[in-house]
This record gives structure tokens, C-alpha cells and sequence, in this order.
């Protein structure tokens, strides 16, 4: 195989195409992204509410640092948010390995029901089992997204305890 150059190449590549490519990439991404955003709205938006809610006083120039009253009650309700956010991220790990299910028995059942080669049965299972990958993708981000937010949520609540240490330690000093 001849070796190809840099000029070669950029005469053969389509910019209309890639351009086309990446238009239906970013349609079907932000399709997945919807879904996903959806899926972790209902399950963890109390976190996403709170965690907004810290980062808008921590923004905040005029009084930028929580009392002791507030650090205390922002660590109590960001560790009982994180347990429940533990069982919902189970919950949609749940759905998410269902929809692989459902994505597997629509495939094979397509598999069995066309004639053809294995290449052109394969094609064909995957055109009828797209949306039910669609869905399986979804599931699968929005679990990954809520388990990093969960884990960031828990450098979030040892961080707040380190403050407090700090502070009570400081009262103790003084």
C-alpha cells in the first residue's frame, strides 16, 4: 500500500460530508444528552438544587462565608441528599441494565426473523434495535453522571467537615 500525503488526502475528504457527519452527531448527542438530563432531573435534581444553592453563596462577594449555623445545616442536608442519591443512582442502574435487556431481545428477535447473510442480518437487527440502543445509551450516562456526582458531592461534605474541624478548633483556641 502506497503511502498517501497530506495534499492526497485533503482532495479526497468531502467537507460537505464531514460537515453532514458532525451535524448528526451533534443532533443525535444532544438527543442522548435530553434523555440523560431528563433521567437525572427526576431522580437527583434536590442535589443539583442544593449544590447550585452553595455555589451561589459561595460566589456571593457581599458574605461570602456560611456561618457556623448554615455550614452545619448545609452538611446535614448534603449528607442526607447523598443517601437517597445513592438508592436513585441504584435505581436508574436498574433501568439501565433493563434497557440493555430490552436492546438485546429486540436485536435478537430481528436476528431470527430476517433472511439473508450474517452481514446483512446484523445490519438489519441493529437498524430495528437503534432506538432501544438510544434509550440504553441515556441510561447509561445518566448513571455515570449521578454516581460522579455523588462521589463529587462527597468530597463536597469532607470538605465542609474540614471547615467545621477548623472552626471548632479555632473556637477551642480562643
Amino acid at each position: 500500500m502506497a503511502k498517501m500525503k497530506i495534499g492526497e488526502l485533503s482532495k479526497e475528504i468531502d467537507d460537505g460530508t464531514i460537515k453532514s457527519v458532525n451535524e448528526s452527531i451533534t443532533r443525535n448527542g444532544s438527543l442522548i444528552e435530553e434523555i440523560s438530563n431528563k433521567i437525572i432531573k427526576e431522580h437527583i435534581s434536590d442535589l443539583d438544587t442544593f449544590v447550585d444553592r452553595i455555589t451561589d453563596v459561595l460566589n456571593d462577594e457581599k458574605s461570602p462565608n456560611l456561618t457556623s449555623e448554615e455550614l452545619e445545616q448545609a452538611l446535614l442536608r448534603l449528607t442526607t441528599l447523598l443517601y437517597y442519591a445513592v438508592d436513585k443512582a441504584e435505581s436508574v442502574g436498574i433501568k439501565a441494565d433493563i434497557s440493555t435487556a430490552v436492546r438485546k431481545e429486540v436485536y435478537n428477535a430481528a436476528i431470527v426473523t430476517v433472511e439473508g447473510t450474517i452481514n446483512e442480518k446484523t445490519a438489519k437487527a441493529d437498524d430495528e434495535s437503534i432506538s432501544e440502543r438510544i434509550v440504553e445509551i441515556a441510561y447509561n450516562r445518566a448513571y455515570n453522571k449521578i454516581k460522579n456526582r455523588i462521589q463529587i458531592g462527597l468530597e463536597m461534605q469532607a470538605t465542609l467537615k474540614k471547615i467545621m474541624s477548623r472552626r471548632m478548633e479555632s473556637v477551642v483556641k480562643e
